[in-house]
């Protein structure tokens, strides 16, 4: 089994497992290229249960809620997918 971390946060000595424990990941993902994609839609799903929730707790319509933490959380997972194409990029050239 390679040791390789590929986690986004590697260079800041972030081990994959870590990840993988944090985010509740199968731990079969670590030292794996899949590991990112993993964990972002891990956070994209946090995301959504989160902002709803704190959207709801501010009074707002269940329905309307929905809406906007979706589309919160699509804008945020967009954020992600483009750091990880820079990112990629950037360990490519290294």
């Amino acid at each position: 089994m390679s040791t390789k971390n590929y986690n986004m946060n590697a260079e800041l000595g972030v081990d994959d497992m870590e990840v993988c424990s944090e985010l509740n990941l199968d731990a079969a993902l670590a030292y794996t290229p899949g590991i990112n994609a993993a964990a972002l839609q891990e956070v994209y799903n946090q995301n959504i249960v989160a902002i709803n929730n704190r959207l709801l707790r501010e009074g707002m319509d269940p329905e309307e809620a929905t809406r906007t933490a979706t589309a919160d959380a699509n804008t945020l997972r967009d954020q992600g997918e483009k750091a990880m194409k820079t990112l990629y990029k950037q360990r490519k050239n290294a």
